[in-house]
């Protein structure tokens, strides 16, 4: 059941986090509204359609391994937790407000971030101390989906003041850019360079070297390129995630072995949007608990690369 309501609180952050060409007033709140409830058809009906997926799925992989995937249930929350889930994740009125022409352009957002206090972990919440107001997913966020994630698919993390990318079979690379406009930053300015001129290796072999190189870090152009960076406020990053994808023939290899880490690969290209994605943001807002406020803009978008793993090769991710 903790999975279930983990995946409506992750259904209903999409309706509290300010994106591009929002203003403020009456007519805004309805046409979120109007966006969160198409939102939810859309998500009705792309699980439908991964249900049909998995199911081909596992009968092309091999007849008889089948993958279970449990039909959807959605939990009733109350009209209090719900109330409660939007107070916490909206960012605050006056950063909405300060920020609402530069939140007009397009791809752009303004969102909350919280540590992450280990409040969860092997299926056990702790909902004491840190923990007491616990908003699963909250210290994870997805540029990619524009929206909150979980524990595999996340852009960034914030945990123990450190903003952190590194998740499942993706090439995350931070930089500081330091204490610069956001309005400012483009593709020209010192720090991009090398991010932007990164060449991802699609061997899975090189892969992971790539991912320890950058975990030690990398000095290019004097700025240092991690997978883990300090998380100040006023202070601008920018962060590449290289969400690779795989070939259709992992299929076949995963119904040789249905284990929980072959689970990630299944969901990787189903409940997942794997791209090639590369934002700036700055923290304009820490509060006293350890939350913060984000301000982000994209900078660039391509298709992601396809990782190959030889046929010998124990399908794993590229972390170690």
């Amino acid at each position: 059941m903790l999975n279930f309501k983990k995946t409506l609180v992750i259904l209903l952050l999409g309706c509290v986090f300010y994106s591009s060409g929002k203003g403020q007033g009456s007519a805004d709140a309805v046409e979120r509204e109007r966006r969160w409830r198409e939102e939810q058809r859309a998500r009705q009906r792309q699980e439908a359609d991964l249900n049909r997926q998995f199911k081909e799925l596992n009968e092309l992989a091999n007849p008889t391994v089948v993958y279970v995937r449990p039909a959807p249930r959605v939990p009733v929350l109350s009209r209090e937790e719900r109330a409660r889930i939007k107070a916490m994740l909206a960012p605050d009125a006056e950063d909405a407000a300060k920020y609402k022409d530069f939140l007009r352009q397009k791809n752009t957002g303004l969102i909350r971030l919280f540590p992450d206090f280990d409040c969860e972990a092997k299926n056990v919440i702790r909902v004491g101390g840190n923990c007491a107001n616990l908003v699963p997913g909250s210290w994870n966020y997805s540029f990619r989906l524009k929206n909150y994630s979980d524990a595999d698919y996340f852009d960034l993390r914030l945990r123990n003041g450190n903003l952190i990318s590194e998740s499942f079979l993706s090439q995350g690379i931070l930089v500081r850019l330091g204490d610069v406009p956001l309005e400012s930053v483009s593709a020209l300015i010192g720090g991009l360079k090398f991010l932007l001129g990164f060449e991802p290796q699609v061997q899975s072999v090189e892969a992971k070297k790539q991912f320890a190189q950058i975990a030690n870090g990398v000095q290019a152009d004097g700025f240092k390129y991690a997978k883990s960076v300090r998380a100040e406020k006023n202070m601008t990053y920018a962060l590449r995630v290289v969400a690779y994808r795989t070939e259709n023939k992992v299929a076949n290899r995963l119904s040789a072995n249905a284990s929980a880490g072959n689970s990630k690969f299944i969901n990787l290209n189903f409940a997942d949007k794997r791209i090639d994605l590369t934002v700036a943001f700055r923290i304009v807002r820490r509060d006293a608990d350890g939350n913060i406020t984000i301000l982000w803009k994209e900078l660039n978008r391509r298709e992601a690369p396809k990782i190959v793993f030889s046929k010998s090769e124990k399908l794993s991710d590229i972390k170690p």
